[in-house]
C-alpha cells in the first residue's frame, strides 16, 4: 500500500506532494522537521517560519492498494510525477526535484542537515 499526500500552504495554495508506506509516520516527521527549523525543503520551511503551522493542512490525496507492493510503488511513482509535471513549471509546488524517482537523502548525509534556513 501506497499513499499519496500533500502539505498544503492554506495561504497562496502552493503545497508540496510525496508518497509513503505509512502516512501517520510520514507526516509526524514532516511536522517534527518543521518545528525544529530542519525541513529539506528550504521553501516549505521559510514559509512554515513566517506563517505558522496554522496555515498549513495536510491532505490525503490517494491510496494505491493492488495487494502487490512492487506495483503499488510503481503507481505511486507515476502518480507523484504526475503532480510535478502539472505543478512544478507553475511554480506552485514546494517539491525540489523534477523527479518523483529521486530519494531524499536522510539525516546527516542530507546536504541541509542541521543547518537554519537563511534569509
Amino acid at each position: 500500500m501506497q499513499y499519496i499526500y500533500a502539505i498544503r500552504n492554506k495561504i497562496d495554495e502552493k503545497f508540496y506532494v510525496g508518497r509513503t508506506v505509512n502516512l501517520r509516520i510520514r507526516w509526524n516527521t514532516h511536522i517534527q522537521l518543521l518545528k525544529s527549523n530542519k525541513h529539506h525543503i528550504i521553501h516549505l520551511q521559510r514559509t512554515w517560519n513566517k506563517h505558522g503551522e496554522e496555515s498549513f493542512e495536510f491532505n490525503l490525496i490517494d491510496i494505491i492498494d493492488t495487494g502487490n507492493k512492487y506495483e503499488d510503488l510503481q503507481l505511486a511513482v507515476e502518480m507523484e510525477q504526475l503532480f510535478i509535471d502539472q505543478y512544478k513549471p507553475n511554480k506552485i509546488l514546494y517539491n525540489r526535484s523534477w523527479s518523483s524517482k529521486t530519494e531524499n537523502l536522510r539525516g546527516d548525509q542530507h546536504h541541509f542537515y542541521g543547518k537554519p534556513p537563511s534569509g
